[in-house]
């Protein structure tokens, strides 16, 4: 990502991947890993992780690729737990991954 766009990401946002499942079924998670992000209410139609279409009200942009499971648990710079809808990893002009995107 451009040195000028990494500027933007003043934010910070925690990532739970999640591990496995616990004796009832819920999801186990592991230790919370901080990404500086840029988070943007702009609603927006995504394709989900399952494959409808849905209207995304946020997302996170951060810098370089980032490992996205639809049952990590993220906590948005407001504060708020949001389950992921979709994820967008975008190359730069050499095809490794310039940043990532996380619909909520």
């Amino acid at each position: 990502m451009d040195a000028e766009l990494v500027e933007w990401l003043q934010q910070e946002a925690t990532q739970e991947l999640v591990t496995g499942e616990a004796r009832d079924s819920s999801p186990s998670y592991g230790p919370p890993v901080v990404h500086a992000c840029r988070y943007v209410h702009k609603n927006r139609v995504v394709r989900t992780l399952t494959g409808e279409e849905a209207t995304s009200t946020s997302n996170l942009l951060m810098d370089g690729e980032v490992a996205v499971d639809a049952r990590d648990r993220w906590t948005v710079p407001s504060g708020e737990q949001l389950p992921v809808m979709a994820v967008e990893q975008h190359p730069d002009e050499l095809g490794a991954i310039d940043h990532t995107r996380v619909f909520f």
